[in-house]
């Protein structure tokens, strides 16, 4: 005598097992992750390497052999996006900037965002939102503290392995440097933030 109850029962654990897995399958090409890595140059670099020099002077009389900045400076920005919906959240880190030589700066910063892409094709431009924290030392820094930052940017070839972009943005996370004694404005410390940032990169 065949035994309905039991093949129903075997029925519903197979069916609730490829439910699972429909589910899973479903939730992954729901949501991709995406690694930007590139190159940003920032406005205050400049302001960072003459404090640095003129620190520097005043410390050995005006002997300073040298002291160079990286104006380019390397980040990466992964981030998840939701495909449905083109929202994404991620985290960043840079872009990494130094003064190499006699002086001494090294900062990394370290941030959270979020971020917008209207268009679904394959090339979106985006909104991003989000906060970041400079992690910095050297000659010349008193302090620093977060700040808000935002940008603007496209990506191209969003369909394809790889893919590319440029991005605008503002960082208002700030760095407190001091100037010396000597500093022609009599103001001995000054507060900076990360100004205009320009950034090419590109996507995988």
């Amino acid at each position: 005598m065949i035994d309905f109850r039991r093949i129903q029962k075997k029925l519903s654990v197979v069916l609730c097992i490829t439910s699972i897995f429909s589910l899973s399958e479903a939730a992954e090409s729901n949501f991709k992750w995406r690694i930007p890595l590139g190159l940003t140059h920032a406005s205050y670099f400049s302001e960072i390497n003459d404090a640095t020099q003129r620190k520097l002077e005043e410390e050995t009389y005006g002997y300073v052999e040298s002291t160079e900045s990286l104006p380019i400076a390397l980040f990466c920005a992964p981030y998840v996006e939701h495909m449905p919906t083109g929202l994404g959240f991620g985290a960043e880190i840079g872009p990494l900037s130094m003064v190499l030589g006699d002086g001494s700066y090294t900062n990394l910063p370290l941030g959270l965002n979020a971020r917008y892409y209207p268009l679904r094709g394959n090339t979106s431009p985006y909104l991003k939102l989000g906060l970041r924290k400079n992690m910095v030392s050297g000659d010349v820094i008193e302090g620093d503290s977060i700040g808000f930052c935002g940008a603007v940017g496209v990506e191209f070839n969003r369909q394809g392995a790889v893919g590319y972009g440029l991005e605008v943005g503002i960082d208002k996370s700030e760095i407190e440097i001091t100037h010396g004694d000597n500093w022609e404005s009599g103001q001995e410390n000054d507060i900076l933030d990360g100004g205009v940032t320009f950034s090419l990169f590109v996507v995988f």
